[in-house]
């Protein structure tokens, strides 16, 4: 007899997965003479001359006033785990908390989860307590932001509360894509192609008149009108002129930008702090950030300087301190200074990268929970494919 597999919940997380590349790559192009009136040569990371400011801001100038954006990653309350085709949790020690006894189950969120179990959806707590049940298995709740999640139907998208309540319909009813909410606003983007800000009641803040746009962080967000990338503000004001290919939310008071020279990075004011000199750049994350030049991975810190050499085959941003690298085609773990930590000895996976204490890794097919010094913690069925 066949099992009852959800097939909602994985398309729902690819299309998430796509989602986030969209408003979280960078997407960008300054004219860095307008915004730096006195340029001077340095030479980048590829051996080419490029113009810098000279009274560009130093990472302590940049930090002043400036408050850490909200994590966009789950919370980590719990950890699922599979087990004969179900699904349950365990404590970062490693003891069952949950059985297995679902047919899906996602991560935690907010103290809750989503699980699907007999046809029907439920909303549990990290007591397993259902807290919201609804009919039919097609139906995915995604992770909750600010109190509010996004429920797809698989006809069409709307937001529903920790209650289990929808809300906002009026709203979403014309939506083709939606953000979660962060900073009180979230992106929506209507069949007709244009993209505009509501807020939690599901009013217009910011009108549909761009056409794409990233979350708002330090109360900025991404917008792309007219082919071009700039800033805007909760008010819908332009912060950042309209001039880039290609823009990012900021991360750790600096944003991921790229025009013909490449990826680089402004503050807050908009002015050019790293050259944008890159073939990419991911946002910053525990103080460094990826950067890519000539296919090869390395990391920078916000004042330019290259912190690990620009020469790793393959590596993620930094989370929890460590990175997931490639050495010879394996992968581990290395810290902030370049060194393995967890030796490389994984097959790849695009699930490992510690949260809460803990990473999936894969080797050999066989998936396991380690904890940061690479011991063993928990065995588990994969986790991207039922």
């Amino acid at each position: 007899m066949l099992k009852f597999i959800p097939v909602i919940p994985l398309l729902f997380l690819l299309f998430t997965m796509l989602n986030g590349c969209n408003s979280s790559e960078p997407d960008v192009a300054a004219n860095t003479k307008e915004q730096t009136p006195s340029p001077s040569v340095v030479t980048t990371a590829n051996g080419t001359a490029v113009q810098t400011p000279t009274a560009a801001p130093t990472p302590a100038e940049i930090a002043v006033g400036c408050s850490q954006p909200v994590a966009s990653e789950q919370t980590k309350n719990l950890f699922r785990f599979r087990q004969d085709g179900k699904w349950g949790y365990f404590q970062a020690d490693g003891t069952t908390v949950i059985p297995p006894k679902y047919d899906y189950a996602t991560d935690f969120s907010d103290e809750l989860a989503t699980v699907y179990i007999n046809n029907k959806l439920q909303l549990i707590n990290v007591r397993g307590d259902i807290v919201v049940e609804r009919d039919g298995n097609k139906e995915n709740v995604g992770p909750f932001h600010n109190g509010m999640a996004i429920l797809s139907t698989g006809i069409w998208m709307t937001y529903m509360n920790t209650k289990g309540e929808q809300v906002l319909n009026q709203v979403t009813k014309e939506a083709a894509l939606l953000q979660d909410f962060y900073e009180g606003m979230a992106l929506v983007e209507l069949f007709s192609g244009k993209s505009g800000y509501i807020n939690v009641n599901g009013e217009w803040i910011v009108p549909p008149v761009y056409e794409k746009g990233t979350y708002f962080s330090l109360g900025m967000a991404a917008v792309k009108k007219e082919g071009k990338w700039g800033f805007i503000a909760k008010d819908g004001s332009m912060k950042i002129p309209f001039q880039y290919e290609d823009a990012a939310s900021f991360q750790e008071c600096l944003a991921s930008v790229k025009d013909t020279g490449g990826f680089g990075f402004i503050d807050l004011e908009g002015r050019v702090v790293i050259p944008t000199q890159f073939e990419f750049a991911e946002s910053f994350s525990n103080g460094l950030a990826l950067v890519r030049q000539d296919g090869k991975y390395g990391f920078i810190l916000p004042n330019g300087e290259i912190k690990l050499p620009i020469t790793m085959a393959f590596a993620t941003s930094f989370k929890e301190g460590l990175s997931f690298a490639e050495q010879n085609g394996r992968y581990g773990f290395i810290n902030q200074d370049g060194n393995w930590v967890i030796e490389p000895q994984y097959d790849y996976s695009t699930l490992s990268e510690f949260r809460g204490g803990l990473a999936i890794v894969q080797k050999n097919g066989v998936w396991t929970y380690i904890d940061r010094s690479g011991k063993i913690v928990r065995e588990t069925e994969a986790l991207d494919s039922i």
